[in-house]
């Protein structure tokens, strides 16, 4: 023990005596644990916040999408037309359990007022039984107007309802609701306006700028095809989820003839691919900056071979006064290794400190939690022994009388 304190004492004494040197060759530590724990944070607050929303939307909504969705392969029929069809809507409807159900159809339009345009804007068609959904709802503090109703629709009445994003670059101040824009070559009827939340939808993310909700018919003439990109499904009673999926895909597979070329999703189990993403992401991402603890422990061994020749003769006068090859080679080792646990630490620190900035300059989660520094320290500890090694058994085995003639 008190070995292993006077080898602390003299690798302390050492950094601090060579404190500029000892910084740069933290640096690749520092960063690279700044960036594995930074990730890890923002992968798992992105993680739990989307469970959150999922969870306060309930457990009683389901999603059918185009293609077959398997764990462990590729998605199939989501790139191109979309394999759902007009007529699953109705058979939807009919099957035991379903209290509402509202197809969707997605894609893009030039919307504009006047002289200002938008480009490329998202176009969500739907029916009103979208507004039983948080991406049709208008019932925030912030939203005005309504959703357009059945009669609307009966009626041919070319309404819509526009996000925050698109009234703020078209109207700037003035007033939307009775507003009238054009979507592709239709005039609308501004009659609600929606701020966006901060909610996982079975549609996406609601914090989409430039989107504006208008009746599915509408939609299909704007598009020129009768595509439908999703169908939101509402059960009747949560704890009957999963038999209702069962029938709801039973149901599909009959009128697809056999073909299961669309997938029947809950929310538990979007939010289950949507971690999978996540996981994957985050792994690569930290993967790649694992690749800076590398360099820094390149830069350790390089710097500790540099000590090594600078203190031959305090190696070898240590050895002519009995100090054995073990002793030296832990004294190095010790060295390497707080090099690096110091540069985690700091990386650590740093990493707090962006996890702040994230969460209060751009609202992005970032979880800080204690399985992430552990791990990243051991890793940077890890770097450090490893690197330190060829520097240390160089040290050890160094002669003490030509260590001690060593000019």
């Amino acid at each position: 023990m008190i070995e292993i304190w006077e080898n602390l004492k003299i690798a302390l004494r050492t950094i601090w005596t060579n404190k500029s040197r000892s910084g740069l060759t933290m640096l690749g530590i520092i960063i690279g644990v700044f960036a594995i724990v930074l990730l890890i944070g923002v992968g798992q607050g992105i993680k739990d916040e989307v469970a959150n929303q999922v969870e306060s939307l309930g457990t009683n909504l389901m999603v059918v999408l185009p293609g077959k969705l398997e764990a462990g392969s590729a998605p199939t029929g989501l790139i191109g037309s979309s394999t759902l069809k007009e007529s699953d809507i109705d058979i939807i409807k009919k099957v035991e359990g379903v209290k509402s159900v509202w197809p969707v159809a997605i894609g893009s339009a030039k919307i504009s007022y006047n002289n200002k345009s938008l480009l490329g804007a998202l176009v969500i068609g739907s029916t009103p039984e979208i507004g039983n959904f948080s991406l049709g709802q208008l019932n925030g503090a912030n939203d005005r107007g309504r959703l357009f109703s059945q009669e609307d629709v009966n009626n041919q009445k070319k309404y819509v309802v526009i996000y925050k994003s698109v009234a703020d670059q078209l109207f700037g101040q003035e007033q939307a609701i009775g507003k009238k824009i054009m979507i592709g070559k239709e005039e609308f009827e501004v009659i609600g306006l929606k701020q966006p939340q901060e909610q996982a939808s079975i549609f996406g993310s609601n914090e989409m700028g430039n989107m504006v909700i208008i009746p599915l018919g509408l939609a299909w003439d704007i598009f020129e095809s009768k595509q439908i990109s999703r169908i939101g499904v509402e059960v009747a009673d949560s704890q009957k989820t999963e038999e209702v999926q069962v029938k709801v895909k039973e149901a599909i597979l009959k009128n697809h003839q056999g073909d299961e070329d669309f997938s029947v999703l809950t929310q538990k189990e979007l939010l289950s691919i949507f971690d999978q993403i996540i996981n994957l992401l985050t792994t690569a991402l930290t993967s790649i900056a694992a690749i800076s603890l590398i360099v820094g422990g390149i830069g350790i061994m390089n710097i500790m071979l540099v000590s090594v020749t600078e203190r031959t003769k305090e190696i070898g006068l240590r050895k002519a006064i009995g100090a054995s090859g073990g002793n030296i080679l832990f004294q190095f080792l010790i060295e390497a290794l707080i090099i690096s646990l110091l540069g985690g630490l700091i990386g650590v620190g740093l990493a707090f400190l962006g996890s702040l900035i994230l969460s209060a300059k751009l609202d992005l989660p970032a979880v800080i939690n204690l399985q992430s520094v552990l791990l990243a320290l051991i890793f940077a500890g890890g770097v450090g022994i490893i690197f330190g090694v060829a520097p240390a058994i160089r040290a050890s085995r160094l002669n003490p009388i030509d260590a001690l003639r060593y000019e």
